[in-house]
């Protein structure tokens, strides 16, 4: 007994379930098989199993396969838009000749400093840690750096929701895949 298991429309692989292995089609017993009149089963692998069908013994496309295909490439788009956001969130960015960190705990303290600033906690200034030493910073310094930070958060997020935005717009995969995924 031989099965054909598909990957796409045109592409199949031949199983020998007696010998629990992956033949080719010139395999003899394949071709013996064959002779006889004998035709394999019909499989469709998981991998293609929401596009494709067995409709009387031939492989098809399903009639929603289109749909189902430019929804897995929408998916697939706003999960790369996704993580190039979080990875421009947590690369920081130079202000004022200042690398500034944008990592979540970065954030979570400088989003500390920035209430401690407004509410008189921080009337003499702090100590900063940068990657060149340790500065000291003003408290409005600290309520400038804290607000450029949120405005960086903010404008990166604005970006991933205009771009999805502009995904779930497109009516095929060539124009998802048109879409400028940075951030």
């Amino acid at each position: 007994m031989f099965r054909k298991i598909y990957y796409a429309i045109d592409s199949y692989k031949i199983y020998e379930t007696a010998n629990s292995r992956f033949v080719d089609g010139g395999y003899p017993l394949y071709v013996d098989f064959l002779q006889k009149g004998n035709l394999p089963s019909l499989e469709i692998d998981n991998s293609v199993s929401d596009i494709l069908e067995i409709v009387d013994n031939n492989v098809q496309y399903k009639s929603d396969y289109e749909t189902i295909i430019l929804n897995n490439a929408k998916i697939k788009a706003k999960n790369t838009l996704y993580n190039n956001r979080i990875i421009k969130d947590n690369g920081g960015f130079d202000f004022g000749g200042m690398l500034i960190s944008t990592d979540i705990n970065s954030q979570q303290i400088l989003a500390n400093a920035y209430v401690g600033a407004k509410n008189g906690l921080l009337e003499t200034g702090t100590k900063w840690k940068t990657e060149n030493g340790d500065i000291d910073l003003t408290k409005e310094q600290v309520i400038v750096i804290y607000e450029a930070v949120f405005n960086y958060i903010k404008t990166n997020f604005t970006t991933e929701i205009t771009k999805r935005a502009l995904i779930d717009a497109c009516v095929t995969v060539e124009e998802v895949e048109a879409i400028d995924l940075s951030i």
